[in-house]
């Protein structure tokens, strides 16, 4: 089941929440959708190093309640901070 309309602009609004935390943070993140063959759609927050390359990469899943996909970028936002600076 595909997440509605609402839902899905909700998680993208609390993604670009958390990767604010992050770049306030001192990290350089962006938050990205991607989307699966059949069309459903999940979230990654991205780490880039200092020269704007590519580093880590933390992947939500597919979701179809913004309950659930606000816990996944909750959970994506911790592992990010944990990548970054080594703590939760």
């Amino acid at each position: 089941m595909n997440m509605r309309l609402t839902d899905w602009n909700a998680s993208l609004a609390h993604a670009a929440e958390l990767v604010d935390k992050l770049n306030q943070n001192g990290c350089n993140a962006r938050a990205i959708s991607y989307s699966m063959y059949d069309g459903r759609k999940g979230i990654a927050i991205q780490l880039f190093d200092r020269e704007n390359n590519f580093s880590t990469e933390f992947k939500t899943g597919i979701f179809s309640t913004f309950g659930d996909m606000k816990n996944a970028l909750n959970a994506c936002y911790h592992r990010a901070m944990s990548a970054q600076f080594g703590r939760v």
